[in-house]
C-alpha cells in the first residue's frame, strides 16, 4: 500500500503515464545502447498476484502446484518482458524486514520464496535479498544507476528516494494490460503535484503509512495534507529518517 491516498492524489494530478512498454524498452536501449533495467518488489509482485485462498484451492486439486510462482513469471509479465529486452532484478525483502500496519507488513518466510529463487536461477534472471525493505531497496538501487525504474504499489518508494516506478496498468474490469504499464516519475509529481521528496515524507506523516503506528494526523486528508506539503517542506537533511 505504501502512504495512504497518495496513489489517488497522484492520479488526480494527471502524475501517471499510460505507456507501451515495448516502446519504451525501445527507445531506451537506442539512447543508452542498453536494455532497461527494472527493479521488481518481489512481495508486492507475489502478494497481488494471487490470495491465500486461491493457492490453497489450487493445492486441492494439485498438490505439487506452484500458482505464485506461475502467475509471476506468466500472468504478471516477467517472461514476456525477457522477450521485450528489458532486465529484470528481483528483490526480496531481508530479515531486518520493519513491522508494517498492512498485510504485505508480515515476516520474511524464506520458505516462501526459495522455489522462486530456484526458477529465477534455473532461468538467469538476477535477485537480491534486501538488509531490510524491499522497495527501500530497490529505491537505492535506482539512485546507484544500478536499475532504471522500481516496479512496485508501494508508494513509499518515493519516500525512499525512488526516481521512477511502475504500476500494472488494468483495465476497467481491472485486469492487467499485456503491453502496457503505468509510469510515475519524481520529476512529474514534483511539476504536477508540487511535491518533492521532502513533501513527499511530510504529506506520509500527515494521512499515514504503513509503518508503526503511523496513522497520520487526525482529521487529516489528502486535500489538506496537499495544503500543508505545499506550503513547508521538511528540511532536506531529516530526509533521512524516513529510509529503510
Amino acid at each position: 500500500m505504501g502512504i495512504k491516498t497518495f496513489w489517488p492524489v497522484l492520479d488526480q494530478q494527471c502524475v501517471g503515464e499510460a505507456i507501451s512498454i515495448p516502446v519504451w524498452a525501445n527507445s531506451h536501449y537506442r539512447k543508452h545502447g542498453r536494455s532497461l533495467r527494472i527493479a521488481v518488489d518481489e512481495a508486492n509482485w507475489r502478494f497481488n498476484s494471487i490470495s491465500d485462498a486461491e493457492v490453497d484451492k489450487i493445492r486441492q486439486k494439485c498438490p505439487p502446484a506452484n500458482p505464485r510462482e506461475k502467475r509471476t513469471l506468466e500472468r504478471e509479465r516477467a517472461l514476456s518482458l525477457l522477450g521485450l529486452n528489458v532486465q529484470l532484478v528481483f528483490v526480496f525483502d531481508g530479515p531486518n524486514k520493519p513491522s508494517k500496519n498492512s498485510r504485505n507488513g508480515r515476516k520474511v518466510d524464506e520458505s516462501r520464496v526459495s522455489f522462486l529463487k530456484l526458477t529465477l536461477d534455473n532461468l538467469g534472471i538476477p535477485y537480491h535479498t534486501a538488509p531490510g525493505e524491499a522497495e527501500a531497496e530497490c529505491a537505492k538501487l535506482q539512485q546507484l544507476g544500478v536499475v532504471d525504474a522500481v516496479w512496485t504499489d508501494d508508494s513509499d518508494a518515493f519516500m525512499f528516494g525512488a526516481k521512477t516506478i511502475i504500476r500494472f496498468h488494468r483495465d476497467q474490469k481491472g485486469n492487467k494490460s499485456l503491453d502496457k504499464a503505468m509510469r510515475y516519475s519524481a520529476e512529474r509529481i514534483e511539476s504536477h503535484a508540487g511535491l518533492d521528496r521532502s513533501k513527499i515524507t511530510m504529506f506520509a506523516f500527515l494521512v499515514g503509512c504503513d509503518y508503526g503506528t503511523s496513522k497520520g494526523l487526525p482529521e487529516c486528508g489528502e486535500i489538506l495534507a496537499l495544503q500543508l506539503t505545499r506550503q513547508q517542506a521538511l528540511p532536506a537533511d531529516n530526509v533521512s529518517t524516513a529510509k529503510g
